[in-house]
């Protein structure tokens, strides 16, 4: 049974069959299908005399549903199988009964059609019998549930994502509505014994899933590309704050007569390769800008890695002694008063920055008072508390410039 077949049974789920009554089933695809049989082939040669029209259109269902079931089998089965015997009869009576059909005697296109309907039974519930066939089949069908029910929920996640980043959704989920109203309108037809008629309209349905993907695939690279914009905004604000904070710590290190050489050339390379992935942005070259980040990375990393050997040093634990450390402190505290300040005449709330900053001068002086008492290592721990608290004050003072 080909792919295309298994999709054809897995639709069931989708139209509003109860597949946890499947489910008790085992799985089993024969089955689904001998359910389906059941309304559309007669149990034997009954007395009834039914339309001779619908009698061939039924004919010819069955005739499909075998065919798709048991040709596959026939290099499986030995040749005195009663299977193919059954199957081969059939087909012998479904011929006479189109050749008299077709000749206008409906007395005998009657009798030939009940008589292939009957062996057609007999040969799918042979298969029905095969164990494994059957089990075969029952994996065939549940891998075609699976995979549809999976497709649909990955489809309804991704319509979900793109909207809540704000992306126009309407055309993908009218496509996903009408798709599974495609597979419900052929289920329809299949409980109205129209086989024929069900498979035209899966094939619709298979339109309109094919149709979807491609809606699907234009809303997912809308949204991968949304979400470069947001990546590279963040970049592009995080880095604007390290560069502040990274001069900041550079100029203090160099005032305390530290080697910062090799850091300012890293430093210049970062602004350029910054500057670059800033302008790629604002011309909206996104994706530029996005492949500029990764080409500079190993730039940044270098550079940050330096910074990170400057800001050891500025954090005490390589100064030559708790004096020149807290000097450092005192020299920050000057800088970022004046820094707020600024901010503040041009109209920005800095008063929750000037109560940390109120702090640290706080902590700075108790640790200038302990070491006047000669305890230098508890007046490291308030100069280091006083730092912390400096450090944000600058993140403040970074994020409002």
């Amino acid at each position: 049974m080909n792919h295309r077949n298994v999709l054809f049974t897995a639709f069931l789920k989708y139209a509003g069959v109860n597949v946890s009554m499947v489910g008790k089933m085992e799985w089993k695809a024969v089955g689904v299908i001998m359910m389906i049989l059941t309304a559309l082939i007669p149990l034997g040669l009954s007395s009834d005399e039914p339309e001779v029209s619908g009698l061939m259109k039924t004919l010819e269902g069955a005739h499909l549903l075998a065919e798709e079931w048991i040709t596959p089998l026939k290099d499986e089965l030995p040749a005195d199988s009663p299977i193919l015997k059954d199957y081969s009869l059939a087909e012998e009576y479904r011929t006479k009964a189109l050749d008299a059909f077709s000749n206008g005697d409906e007395v005998a296109a009657r009798e030939y059609a009940l008589k292939a309907l009957h062996s057609y039974r007999l040969a799918l519930e042979g298969v029905k019998e095969s164990g494994e066939t059957y089990n075969a089949s029952a994996e065939r069908v549940k891998a075609g549930l699976e995979r549809l029910n999976a497709y649909f929920t990955r489809a309804e996640e991704l319509i979900r994502s793109a909207k809540r980043g704000g992306l126009d959704t309407s055309d993908a989920e009218k496509l996903l509505r009408e798709t599974r109203d495609s597979y419900s309108q052929a289920l329809h037809e299949l409980k109205e014994g129209n086989v024929e008629g069900a498979r035209k309209k899966f094939e619709e349905a298979e339109s309109k899933r094919r149709e979807l993907d491609s809606v699907l695939k234009e809303l997912q690279e809308r949204s991968l590309k949304e979400r470069e914009h947001d990546f590279v905004k963040a970049f592009l604000v995080k880095t604007e704050r390290g560069l502040w904070a990274a001069r900041t710590y550079l100029e203090a290190a160099k005032n305390r007569g530290l080697d910062v050489s090799r850091a300012e050339e890293r430093l210049a390379k970062v602004e350029g390769a910054y500057l670059a992935v800033k302008t790629l942005a604002e011309e909206g070259r996104w994706d530029e800008a996005l492949r500029a980040m990764k080409k500079n990375a190993p730039i940044f990393t270098a550079f940050f890695e330096e910074l990170r050997r400057v800001e050891h040093i500025m954090d005490g634990k390589s100064f030559p002694n708790v004096q020149s450390f807290q000097e450092n402190l005192g020299e920050r505290v000057r800088k970022d008063t004046l820094a707020l300040e600024a901010l503040k005449r041009r109209g920005v709330n800095t008063v929750p920055a000037e109560i940390v900053l109120r702090n640290a001068v706080m902590e700075l002086q108790t640790g200038r008072e302990l070491l006047k008492r000669g305890e230098p290592e508890k007046a490291r721990e308030h100069f280091l508390r006083a730092l912390a608290l400096l450090k944000r004050v600058e993140a403040f003072i970074g994020e409002k410039s």
